[in-house]
């Protein structure tokens, strides 16, 4: 009787061949993101340390010409960026000198990006330009792309393992399964041949099914063919003790058996049953 061992040979490596897949395909996407989120970030250091450097001369100029009032329009300036919330002026050893801050700012807090920029002056001493750069909305479109590339992986990858599935059932754990149902009702049933799973034979995979079904029909032939032999082997082995093997009539044994049977019968129809003897001379 056959033993069920649970799924399919062809659906439990499929399902290992899928994770091993999702496994490595989530860490990849997880150091993409990483690597992305690290760019991004270094990209908006980039921009805003470029645009710091394009006011870098005035601001410069009006701390020379001591103007902090120009110095400060300079900073409001900067702060018509929509994502920078603050901007201040410091001396190096962190005196602040000029500040400016929108109105909606709060409190520094981890959204927020905290970029500089030295700006040196003619008589060598030199100031540092410090900004506060909200990320909200740059890192919503991170955020966009992030969840985009997660979502396009992971429909990907479901619909491979749909795919892969279907492909398997139909192609591996069906035919297997019908192949092994084949056998199991020939255990103790006929040993007639197995027919072909499938008619689209010319197909690589049903081939190689195919063949699996002749060696079984090969299998089933010569099984078929043993136990013929071994019929008549026995039919042989019964004759041979009922008979003698040089004069091939009944032997002592046959003789007695059938002689019980003869006197029972008489017996059991109240008949008196009779034996005659014949001697041959010379025959012993």
């Amino acid at each position: 009787m056959p033993i069920n061992n649970g799924p399919p040979m062809a659906t439990r490596l499929l399902r290992q061949t899928l994770a091993v897949i999702w496994t490595i395909i989530l860490l990849l996407l997880s150091v993409d993101i990483l690597v992305d989120y690290k760019t991004h970030r270094s990209e908006i250091e980039t921009q805003f340390t470029n645009q710091i450097a394009l006011i870098q001369p005035s601001i410069a100029q009006s701390i020379e010409e001591n103007n902090t009032e120009y110095t400060r329009q300079l900073l409001v300036q900067l702060l018509s960026e929509q994502r920078i919330n603050r901007a201040s002026l410091r001396q190096v050893d962190g005196k602040q000198v000029v500040n400016a801050m929108k109105q909606s700012a709060v409190d520094s807090s981890a959204s927020e990006l905290n970029t500089r920029m030295e700006i040196p002056l003619a008589d060598g001493t030199s100031y540092w330009l410090h900004m506060n750069v909200d990320l909200d909305s740059l890192d919503q479109s991170f955020m966009r792309r992030s969840v985009a590339m997660v979502t396009i992986t992971i429909l990907a990858m479901s619909l491979l393992s749909v795919l892969l599935y279907v492909l398997f059932e139909r192609r591996i754990t069906q035919p297997l399964s019908k192949l092994l149902s084949h056998m199991n009702s020939r255990e103790s049933g006929t040993l007639e041949p197995i027919k072909p799973l499938s008619e689209s034979n010319r197909a690589q995979d049903t081939r190689e099914i195919q063949q699996w079904i002749d060696h079984c029909n090969e299998l089933l032939a010569s099984v078929r063919k043993v136990r013929s032999q071994q019929s008549v082997a026995k039919a042989e082995a019964s004759r041979l003790r009922r008979f003698d093997e040089l004069t091939d009539l009944p032997n002592r044994s046959y003789f007695l058996n059938q002689l019980k049977q003869r006197i029972h019968l008489a017996k059991s129809q109240k008949q008196q049953p009779a034996l005659l003897l014949f001697g041959l001379d010379g025959f012993s």
